[in-house]
């Protein structure tokens, strides 16, 4: 471990900036009560019929973060699921703030443009890049890797 990185300015002034973006995004409404763009009601249906039992809660967190579009529906999906399975209100917002900062990250200002799956592998890429890019240090790296964890 490098004791001696130096801070890029330039990734430090792209992080800031990200960060008051996804404070702006997380304190908006969650799950959404409707859509960004217009779904047609046979995309409401299909969305009103998913099952998400068989996704990790990484990647129910994730969803929202793909370069993809989903209907409201379907994030109340995925939040209704991550409820059922025991996680609070306060615990779904915390885990969407720390995905956001991280993989967030990764995919929208690290240009990753993954649209696919996102989960807690991705997470841990962007943590570590995070610190090896001085953007975050050791004791911030273990606490998220500790939080990531605990909600696997």
């Amino acid at each position: 471990m490098n004791l001696f990185k130096r801070k890029e300015p330039d990734e430090l002034a792209k992080y800031s900036k990200w960060i008051k973006i996804c404070e702006e995004l997380i304190n908006k409404e969650y799950p959404p009560l409707t859509s960004s763009i217009n779904f047609t009601n046979l995309e409401i249906e299909r969305d009103s019929k998913l099952n998400f039992s068989k996704l990790k809660n990484w990647q129910l967190i994730c969803e929202e973060i793909l370069d993809t579009e989903h209907s409201h529906i379907y994030y109340q999906k995925c939040f209704n699921e991550l409820l059922n399975r025991g996680k609070s209100k306060d615990e779904i917002l915390k885990m969407r703030k720390i995905a956001w900062l991280t993989v967030g990250w990764l995919n929208y200002v690290q240009m990753l443009w993954e649209w696919v799956d996102l989960d807690e592998k991705d997470i841990k890429i962007a943590i570590e890049l995070q610190f090896n890019s001085s953007i975050i240090n050791v004791n911030q790296k273990n606490e998220l890797l500790d939080f990531i964890d605990l909600h696997k």
